[in-house]
């Protein structure tokens, strides 16, 4: 729908993605995997670790600190920011490619909304610690040790 509502207010179409072959957009939908492994595996932990979801009525329970997130402490807003970019490579959209240099922009500016200020992150001396040695945007190649010293 967001593609569609954008391609309504500018002069951008699906015609990107329908005038390909097979193959090729094949070739150009590729890359979405790693975003939409970032998003599956960070809504996963959430429900597996946290007993909870993304939503703000459901939020986890209990610190999510494994999985994905031993190497990013965010990776929905990672997985989306790039699943929006690269779509707007896929259908040849310059709007939708800046829509998620907006969005990236946007989970920047109000990072503090929740993260670190909901009630898990309260006086949490674990979240103090993960916020510390996981780093927010840039993925570490080496996992963070979720052992208890």
């Amino acid at each position: 729908m967001f593609p569609s509502t954008v391609f309504s207010l500018t002069t951008d179409s699906w015609d990107g993605i329908l005038q390909r072959d097979l193959i090729t957009t094949f070739i150009y939908l590729l890359p979405l995997v790693v975003p939409a492994y970032l998003l599956i595996s960070a809504l996963y932990q959430f429900a597996v670790e946290g007993n909870g979801t993304a939503f703000p009525y459901d939020p986890p329970k209990r610190l999510v600190i494994g999985g994905v997130y031993q190497y990013l402490s965010n990776p929905m807003q990672v997985g989306i920011s790039l699943m929006m970019g690269w779509w707007g490579v896929v259908i040849q959209s310059m709007c939708i490619s800046l829509s998620a240099m907006i969005a990236f922009i946007l989970f920047i500016v109000f990072k503090d909304v929740c993260n670190g200020s909901c009630a898990i992150g309260k006086g949490n001396k674990e979240w103090e610690d993960y916020q510390q040695s996981v780093p927010k945007w840039l993925p570490k190649l080496k996992a963070r040790s979720t052992s208890t010293k």
